[in-house]
């Protein structure tokens, strides 16, 4: 007797906010009767109530337990009919309904997922050719990569029970797509879709699909088809806001997610977190150091805070004192940057930047940069832009020198570029043309023109977890003269310009990319070239080939909510005079 008023206090506690004071003085039978009657209408809040002051009296009654739960996920709190359902469940052990109602129910809370999948286990085995519960049980278990293979069985089941059978489709087109086969996955999405138009499942996968080739704006279109058809799908909402936030429409996404209920996935929360970072303002603090033999060695801090203006700009703000080491003497240098980022249409993305070097006893320089890209349709891109900024080579290009009395260096590149890329999602190969032209400048220092052009073609061999791309290129680049010279050599004054300048270079490689998550708090990403290389310079012949390579690797580790840390190593062998390694770490604060 005891347990009973327990429980009857619990589950009347639960709904409390549902049970009318004078509920001790309704007979039970007419207490059933009254909540029957209004679930029947569809007034379930005032159902719940009844079905609540039902249980204050007699806590073991099915069809009260049975009313409660489903007239509070009506009304929207699923989550309050746990207790009662749970209950319900411990009342009616092989009720396979309502032990695949807790089922989901657990699969939607954080930390349920193991007691999730044995009741939905439980579920099947007690309809063993239900198809709904197949599928259920299926689902859950693709959400983790160990139970993939589990789930295509119980898909394949399903599908043997019923061929046609829209849910098992989808289910396993999804499974087809995490595993890399987005095309095999596309073409069942299409079979059910090809059987109902609005299925929204099928409507969903292939939106993720076309989001994943970058095709953003026909994913979007999907999206909100399926939206329309199913306002209440918070899969459909998750996948919305995603793409959206691919697509830095930030605000519209922190919207989206606003919009999802039952979801609470670490997906659903990794994506609000970065949403939210997006639109909030970081400072990050930050060492690097490049190693070069000491031609031109450097330790470097720097600070940096950013901002967002609006919805679609970002303001960034950076400080970086450098202390320089070179074999003839070491010097000190400071940077400072302003930075804008923007996106004033969704097809437009833009940077510009204003800077300024200072050093100790010569002249500052003045540089900046802006760069726009344009989605001229999504396997279509557009780019161009300007840049003026340091060459930090040698002593002489980076802080100058004095020749026979003349001061010289203090290079500057003056480069503008303009191209495209075209990608093809649909056999995951890409290419991509850039021309740039220009020319180097210093003090006292004859102009050299630079043109080159980079051409690359790639294609992706995984698409996902991990992410791979193979590529080949050629780069191409001349300069007007060899200003590879210090003072003191013996050259010209107006060709010391101590910077790596020949007047044919020619690059063919070979390239890797891999990018991957380890796993929930952790992205890891490397890749590199190898290739022969042929120079012209005053001192080298172009039918010398040499061997060329460039390896970089980087790690972020959200480290809390709020913190994230990031490592990153590039080592440089592209051009016959560098042998470089730069080390770099940061820690980035979000408000």
């Amino acid at each position: 007797m005891i347990r009973r008023v327990a429980l009857a206090a619990c589950l009347f506690g639960l709904a409390g906010l549902f049970v009318a004071p004078s509920a001790k003085c309704v007979p039970q039978g007419s207490t059933l009767d009254q909540a029957r009657a209004e679930a029947s209408h569809g007034h379930y809040e005032q159902a719940a109530r009844l079905f609540s002051q039902a249980l204050s009296t007699d806590p073991n009654n099915i069809e009260a337990l049975g009313g409660l739960v489903d007239s509070l996920v009506a009304t929207g709190h699923w989550h309050d009919s746990l207790s009662a359902l749970q209950h319900l469940v411990q009342l009616q052990p092989n009720n396979a309904e309502r032990v695949f109602q807790l089922g989901q129910m657990d699969s939607w809370q954080p930390g349920h997922r193991a007691e999730a999948l044995e009741l939905l286990k439980r579920a099947t085995e007690l309809k063993p050719s239900d198809v709904q519960y197949e599928n259920g049980y299926a689902e859950v278990l693709s959400w983790s990569k160990s139970g993939r293979s589990q789930a295509l069985e119980h898909y394949k089941k399903a599908l043997a029970i019923s061929p046609n059978n829209a849910a098992a489709l989808s289910g396993e087109a999804q499974l087809l797509a995490w595993s890399g086969h987005s095309s095999e996955a596309m073409e069942l999405y299409e079979k059910v879709l090809q059987q109902d138009p609005n299925n929204v499942a099928a409507l969903r996968g292939k939106a993720e699909i076309l989001d994943w080739r970058g095709q953003h704006a026909a994913a979007m279109n999907l999206y909100e088809q399926a939206h329309g058809l199913a306002p209440n799908d918070s899969a459909t909402m998750l996948g919305l806001a995603q793409t959206e936030y691919e697509t830095g429409e930030y605000t519209r996404a922190r919207a989206d997610l606003a919009e999802v209920k039952d979801i609470d996935t670490p997906e659903f929360r990794d994506l609000r977190r970065n949403v939210n970072h997006a639109l909030g303002t970081y400072v990050e603090l930050g060492y690097g150091l490049r190693r070069d033999g000491k031609v031109l060695d450097y330790d470097s801090a720097e600070a940096l805070i950013s901002t967002p203006l609006g919805g679609s700009n970002r303001l960034s703000a950076l400080y970086q004192p450098f202390l320089f080491r070179t074999q003839v003497r070491n010097f000190n240098s400071n940077y400072y940057a302003l930075m804008l980022d923007s996106q004033p249409d969704e097809n437009v993305v833009a940077h510009a930047q204003i800077a300024a070097r200072t050093y100790p006893g010569v002249s500052s320089q003045i540089e900046g940069a802006f760069d726009a890209t344009f989605t001229v349709r999504p396997s279509f891109k557009l780019y161009t832009g300007v840049e003026r900024e340091s060459d930090q080579e040698s002593l002489v290009s980076t802080l100058g020198a004095t020749a026979n009395g003349i001061f010289v260096g203090q290079v500057e590149t003056n480069l503008g570029h303009i191209g495209g890329s075209y990608s093809n999602s649909q056999h995951n190969y890409d290419l991509s043309v850039t021309y740039t032209d220009g020319a180097y400048t210093g003090e006292n220092l004859a102009s050299n023109r630079r043109w080159g052009v980079d051409g690359n073609f790639g294609k992706s061999i995984r698409g996902n977890h991990p992410y791979i791309r193979i590529a080949y290129g050629v780069s191409y680049l001349q300069f007007d003269h060899d200003a590879d010279f210090t003072p003191g050599s013996g050259a010209p004054a107006r060709v010391t310009g101590g910077y790596y300048s020949p007047t044919r270079f020619l690059l063919n490689y070979g390239q890797i990319f891999l990018s991957t998550n380890l796993g929930r708090h952790a992205k890891w990403d490397m890749g590199g070239l190898a290739g022969a290389q042929n120079a012209e310079t005053t001192f080298t012949a172009f039918s010398n080939t040499q061997f060329a390579s460039t390896f970089a690797t980087h790690l972020t580790w959200n480290m809390s909510e709020n913190n994230d840390l990031r490592l990153g190593y590039d080592y440089l062998n592209t051009f016959n005079a560098f042998h470089r390694h730069l080390f770099v770490v940061r820690w980035r604060h979000y408000f």
